[in-house]
């Protein structure tokens, strides 16, 4: 708004319209030109998604999940230099950890815990280590904070959180694993 006025762009037409008359129209096309602007901004991505790590190059099956708030990767084996007893000594310390993907291919990786969190689970509340680490889907490379976790029991070895998802895409349940973009 400007000087109490409403500006529109409508088949390259400029309306001027005051703020006691009818603008119904006018607003509903604003809005929804707006909401389609952002949307072209993000990639549409399914409940499903194949992820790589980047350093190991490895590639998993992930499930998208945006009641997440922090994304995890399926660890078999776990090695903490100088491993304290209690999980929160041991954050700043090096960590080695083998990632395993959904093909069996596995990869020994090395990070700081630069955090733990606790994760309630469906079944029970447990602490996990973050680390930072690189994914990928498609053309969208973010570094973020992962907790380790062993996965074994899950269908998807990684779990893509809202801090992966956030600013970059937009989930659509309907699309399959086959067809994300």
């Amino acid at each position: 708004a400007v000087d109490g006025r409403i500006h529109a762009m409508h088949c390259h037409h400029q309306y001027n319209l005051k703020f006691g008359q009818t603008v119904f129209p006018c607003l509903v096309f604003v809005f929804a030109f707006s909401t389609h602007v952002q949307a072209e901004v993000k990639k549409v991505i399914g409940p499903v998604a194949t992820v790589q790590e980047t350093e190991s190059n490895l590639e998993f099956a992930a499930r998208v999940d945006t009641g997440a708030t922090t994304s995890s990767v399926h660890v078999d084996k776990v090695q903490i230099e100088d491993e304290a007893q209690r999980m929160v000594d041991n954050v700043g310390k090096p960590i080695r950890f083998r990632v395993n993907n959904h093909d069996g291919e596995t990869k020994w990786l090395k990070r700081r815990i630069v955090d733990i969190s606790e994760v309630k689970t469906s079944e029970r509340s447990e602490l996990r280590y973050k680390v930072p680490l690189t994914l990928k889907v498609n053309d969208v490379k973010k570094r973020v904070l992962v907790s380790l976790n062993n996965r074994s029991h899950m269908t998807y070895p990684v779990l893509l959180g809202r801090n992966f998802l956030r600013g970059e895409f937009i989930v659509d349940v309907e699309l399959d694993a086959d067809n994300d973009s």
